[in-house]
């Protein structure tokens, strides 16, 4: 199970946010724990609970603190070939303080992923889709779509290039040019050792050329990630 378990860091600023070109950050820890179900069978938790520093497009005041979590859970069988994949449900948690950092709702829905790896390319997608449980009804309501696709090549020396963007889609918005962001970009990465602990760092860079035409979207970001990968889980 040692490919499932991993406990990453990522550091990730957006820019280009409103007339002024503001800028939002957000560091994200973003632990993946397997443990085993049946012989054949293994339950994958992934929780992903950002601290994020966000602006104010009309004043230019930034607000900081905890923003909401988000638990995905799947339910992954033992790979008979290079190809794992999994299916369950993920839940949006309206954790935010103060508030402004989050959205105010309670949301669920369905999530599913897919990775095949071999000695030179990975390939995957991680998609989700939440619509609102319950919350506060003076705020928007959630109902986007989030899907991640993976492509890397596997270098000499532990090193990788790659893209992993988040292709979205908010189904809550007033047009169809404004439901969509689409980045494109990429970075690279490498895998090393602190004594026997595997550590994957790396980093990318991501412009949005599609992207809604409000205050709040920003034009792309960059990242940084460090994650400690968990053999033996």
């Amino acid at each position: 199970m040692s490919k499932l378990s991993s406990f990453p860091v990522r550091y990730q600023n957006d820019f280009g946010i409103g007339a002024q070109k503001l800028e939002r950050s957000a560091i994200s820890l973003r632990p993946t724990l397997a443990f085993p179900v049946t012989h054949d069978l293994s339950l994958v938790s992934r929780t992903t609970i950002p601290i994020a520093s966000q602006p104010d497009p009309v004043h230019g005041t930034y607000t900081s603190g905890l923003g909401d979590t988000v638990e995905s859970l799947f339910l992954v069988p033992r790979p008979s070939s290079d190809v794992i994949w999994g299916v369950g449900p993920s839940i949006s948690i309206p954790t935010a303080i103060p508030t402004v950092l989050g959205s105010g709702w309670v949301a669920v829905g369905p999530t599913a992923a897919v990775l095949m790896q071999s000695r030179l390319l990975t390939l995957g997608l991680l998609g989700a889709q939440l619509w609102s449980l319950a919350g506060e009804s003076s705020r928007p309501g959630i109902d986007l779509l989030g899907v991640k696709y993976i492509a890397a090549l596997h270098l000499p020396r532990g090193w990788y290039i790659q893209t992993s963007p988040v292709v979205s889609a908010n189904w809550n918005a007033s047009s169809f040019r404004n439901m969509w962001t689409i980045p494109v970009g990429g970075g690279a990465g490498k895998v090393f050792h602190l004594g026997e602990l595997p550590v994957n760092v790396s980093v990318a860079a991501y412009w949005n050329v599609i992207r809604p035409e409000t205050i709040v979207a920003p034009s792309g970001n960059v990242q940084a990630q460090l994650a400690l990968l968990l053999p033996g889980w």
